[in-house]
């Protein structure tokens, strides 16, 4: 909810309520864990998933040639999800 819009927009230094509708994204939370907190990104048909995390320095894209079901967390994006996020903190 509001929470994860105002996340954003400190993330991206936007002021007051000047955030584009279509910017509406994501923020990491307990049904969606995806890098650090300042983490934020959206996801998208079929299991598509994207994200930008400022601190672990990574951007995460995952788009398939096969549509499904899921909202998020689709267990084919997520294991790639995981590893790379595994693999950013190893980094850093």
């Amino acid at each position: 909810g509001l929470q994860y819009v105002k996340s954003f927009m400190m993330v991206c230094g936007i002021e007051g309520n000047k955030l584009p509708q279509y910017a509406q994204v994501l923020c990491p939370w307990e049904h969606l864990m995806f890098g650090s907190e300042r983490a934020f990104g959206t996801p998208g048909a079929g299991g598509s998933f994207g994200f930008a995390d400022p601190e672990l320095e990574l951007g995460f894209g995952y788009a398939m040639n096969r549509m499904d079901y899921y909202l998020y967390d689709d267990p084919r994006e997520k294991r790639l999800r995981e590893a790379a996020v595994a693999c950013a903190k190893a980094m850093a």
